[in-house]
């Protein structure tokens, strides 16, 4: 028992350190290389606890549950790739509306470089430490669904984000951010009505996308596997993207969105999972080979 814990521990902390030397590597190349970043507040070794604080919060979610897909190695890159950047994605899209006095569009480009590196790396440390052996006979289960079924079902995980969002985004703006984002302080901003409608879809898309594969294919019941994409989706796409935001919001936005986007990004995994991966028929097929 003590002997398993410890290799768990040792696992979560090398994904962790290729994490933030990632993060290190791919940040000082395309600086020396020119590229616009946004200004860095706050003390910069607290920042890289916190970097490294949210590489140990990834891989001990997402490690786990990596491991219980039965995906081959190069598929848990792929899908932990898929997920990280994805999400970087959503958040900035995010950033550019409602906090353009830190983040424009051409530092918005950089980060995406970086994280895009960053991910890759990951997956890549996640599909060693996590991804199946060789050798695993471990059977890949699917539902059979016709095109058409798939499609309303992810729309509908996807469009419940947007459901979440507006309902508990309208309650913390009302009750504890609101103040924050009308004084514009700390370079925030509220966009338009318009401007939220046409963003906050697209971003419901790409969150849900992130986790598809593992919503398809993790190896749980239903409602552990519902709960487990609900925590990892609020991990990467809530709780570690405020986290790397500490040092530039203050904790009147930082706790209550903490709190928002837990209600936001858990409900939509929860919700999404029942979605596509409840109901239809299961479809036992070939054994899945995790070798590379």
């Amino acid at each position: 028992m003590l002997r398993s814990w410890l290799k768990w521990v040792w696992k979560i902390g090398v994904a962790a350190t290729v994490y933030t030397a990632a993060t290190l590597v791919g940040g000082g190349l395309l600086a020396g290389l020119g590229a616009p970043f946004p200004e860095m507040k706050g003390d910069p070794n607290r920042l890289l606890l916190f970097v490294f604080l949210s590489g140990l919060l990834i891989a001990a979610v997402a490690g786990p549950a990596v491991a219980k897909t039965g995906f081959s190695r190069i598929r848990v890159c792929f899908a932990v790739c898929g997920m990280l950047f994805l999400n970087s994605v959503a958040q900035m899209l995010e950033a550019i509306y409602f906090a353009p006095g830190m983040i424009s569009r051409n530092t918005a480009c950089t980060l995406l470089a970086q994280q895009l590196l960053v991910a890759f790396l990951t997956g890549m440390a996640m599909a060693c430490l996590f991804g199946g052996g060789p050798r695993s006979t471990r059977w890949e289960t699917k539902r059979g669904r016709p095109w058409y079924d798939w499609l309303w079902r992810f729309a509908a995980g996807s469009g419940s984000y947007v459901v979440f969002y507006y309902l508990f985004g309208a309650l913390s703006f009302a009750l504890f951010t609101g103040v924050y984002y009308r004084g514009r302080g700390n370079g925030l901003h509220v966009p338009g009505p318009l401007e939220i409608l046409a963003v906050e879809p697209v971003r419901a898309l790409l969150l849900v996308a992130s986790v598809s594969p593992l919503i398809l294919r993790l190896q749980y019941p239903l409602r552990r596997r519902a709960g487990t994409v609900g925590l990892l989706l609020f991990t990467v796409g809530g709780l570690v993207p405020m986290l790397l935001a500490s040092g530039s919001l203050p904790p009147g936005i930082l706790i209550p969105g903490t709190v928002e986007m837990f209600f936001q990004n858990f409900l939509t995994g929860v919700t999404a999972t029942l979605f596509m991966a409840g109901g239809g028929r299961k479809v036992r097929i070939r054994p899945l080979h995790s070798g590379l």
